[in-house]
């Protein structure tokens, strides 16, 4: 009877160890997402009846006529819009997004993703519009530094980086000058990121948008080479050295002259000119 006891007792036992595991994946906390958003059953404006243009979230704005000529989006599209803005997660990036960022940044010889301004913002769902959207996203306080030019960048499905040449990328500052809210145009969602501008992404970009991007930097450099040398500093400087080729004496007599000119003595400071003249002669 002792031994039938032990042995109910022990297996009882070893049961209840090997359910702990089990116990503790389902107490585990799960992943916390956004509660459904409510979108309106007739998407019209407010007042007048006609079709709804702007939707506003919680932390993201939706412009849907960006000034082109189609006819007005179907319902069903701007729902689906809306919910995948709606979905948004700024700064969230898979773990081979995250790598992919931080050869990047390494590449171009930046200690890391923040100082090479790289920021993802991740949409949950995909589609694919026949028209521009623009779409503003508040960032989390700090998140992303200013104080550079940025690009924005998109993540296709196959996994290679398209550059938006034409994403109009906007940003408004926070008072401590980090980046507060990101406004851009695009077509379709997946993941996008930001990166400081002229930097070297050709080993993730398609042949067209690394194309695109070479063109635009090109440009850039360019502008910036131009206006560098146009500038009043140069010109100043430039004068300085022609200056500096006069001779001692030529410099030395016009500076008493035009010094005792200042004090309404003119005559006196010709004569005083003359004078060394003369001691320069001798």
């Amino acid at each position: 009877m002792k031994k039938l006891i032990t042995f109910i007792l022990t297996t009882i036992l070893a049961a209840s160890l090997l359910a702990l595991p089990c116990s503790a994946e389902e107490t585990e906390p799960k992943e916390t997402k956004k509660p459904p958003v409510s979108i309106p059953d007739v998407l019209t404006e407010p007042f007048g009846g006609g079709p709804m243009v702007e939707f506003k979230g919680d932390g993201y704005k939706i412009e849907f006529d960006t000034g082109e000529t189609k006819a007005p989006f179907l319902t069903s599209d701007k729902r689906a819009v809306i919910e995948i803005v709606h979905s948004v997660e700024p700064g969230r990036a898979s773990e081979k997004e995250k790598k992919m960022f931080a050869d990047i940044a390494a590449k171009n010889g930046e200690r890391d993703t923040a100082t090479a301004r790289i920021y993802p913002l991740y949409f949950e769902g995909h589609i694919k519009l026949d028209r521009n959207i623009r779409v503003s996203i508040d960032l989390p306080a700090e998140a992303l530094d200013g104080g550079y030019d940025l690009e924005m960048f998109h993540i296709k499905d196959d996994g290679t980086v398209e550059y938006l040449k034409d994403a109009d990328l906007q940003y408004t500052t926070a008072p401590d000058g980090s980046i507060a809210r990101i406004t851009f145009k695009t077509k379709e969602f997946s993941t996008f990121f930001t990166a400081k501008k002229g930097l070297d992404l050709s080993d993730y970009l398609d042949k067209s948008s690394a194309e695109a991007l070479k063109s635009a930097t090109t440009t850039n450099t360019t502008t910036t080479t131009v206006a560098t040398t146009t500038t009043p500093e140069t010109t100043s400087s430039a004068d300085t050295t022609a200056e500096n080729k006069s001779s001692d004496s030529n410099i030395t007599t016009i500076a008493l002259v035009s010094a005792a000119a200042g004090g309404g003595g003119v005559l006196i400071g010709v004569l005083i000119a003359i004078v060394i003249l003369k001691k320069k002669k001798k």
